[in-house]
């Protein structure tokens, strides 16, 4: 079990919310829902083609501490460098009281 100084990274929390436009499309919006102290795990990257374009995409296991009600779809910015996070899935391990969340990041190239 991680004890809390090993949780040594802010992380801004940005809730997902949301809603249709006129045409049906679905628009995501982000507000900011406070500062959560955590720890990032590995980080590993991949190149993809989507669409005729370069992707390189980084995954990484990002584990915040004590269960605040994240939900997929929400984001976590690491604030020493500035990185934006995507919750892919995320789950609540009872042992160590963290929520564990794998994460993506999208770079164009």
């Amino acid at each position: 079990m991680k004890s809390p100084g090993d949780y040594d990274t802010s992380f801004e929390w940005l809730v997902c919310s949301q809603t249709q436009d006129s045409t049906g499309q679905m628009l995501q919006t982000f507000s900011s829902n406070g500062f959560l102290w955590g720890s990032m795990d590995s980080v590993s990257s991949n190149l993809a083609s989507q669409f005729g374009a370069r992707k390189t995409t980084q995954n990484s296991t990002i584990r915040i501490r004590q269960k605040p009600g994240l939900s997929a779809k929400d984001r976590l910015t690491d604030t020493r460098v500035n990185e934006v996070w995507t919750i892919e899935s995320l789950y609540y391990d009872w042992q160590e009281d963290a929520t564990i969340c794998d994460m993506r990041k999208e770079n164009d190239d």
